[in-house]
């Protein structure tokens, strides 16, 4: 059990939030002061109902609560597994031949250069297509 002294009122947490069910479909760090706050968070991030929720307290994470976000590479390291961005594959250290050329960034993650690519490639067409789509419409006559 953690040493409740050592932590700060008021301090952000890291926690580990899970579906219930076991079979761990979705993970996901959240930072919160208390377990339910983080469940709460999760809820519509991850849009379950919350008592299907578990968290778990991760204080090796703690220290990321400032940047908001647990770093991939670190996750990685902790024998988590990732998304990548362009493909969809799943990206872990266990997988080093496939993925010898993983590119991280914050939050995200790719295969390879090439899977880079075709995500920034898709970001910068939705931005244009949402930047066309939100001009003032234009009145027609009849």
């Amino acid at each position: 059990m953690e040493n409740l002294q050592k932590i700060k009122p008021g301090s952000l947490l890291a926690w580990s939030v899970s579906d219930h069910d076991g079979v761990e479909r979705y993970f996901k760090i959240i930072f919160h002061e208390h377990e339910e706050g983080a469940k709460q968070i999760a809820k519509y991030a991850m849009r379950y109902k919350a008592e299907e929720l578990v968290a778990h307290r991760e204080p090796k994470f703690d220290r990321y609560a400032a940047l908001g976000y647990v770093p991939v590479s670190e996750l990685l390291l902790y024998g988590w597994s990732a998304v990548c961005g362009g493909c969809g594959k799943a990206i872990s250290l266990h997988q080093k031949k496939t993925f010898k050329n993983v590119l991280t960034e914050g939050e995200d993650i790719w295969c390879n250069i090439d899977c880079f690519i075709k995500q920034r490639f898709r970001e910068q067409k939705s931005n244009a297509y949402n930047n066309d789509t939100n001009q003032q419409p234009v009145q027609l006559e009849l």
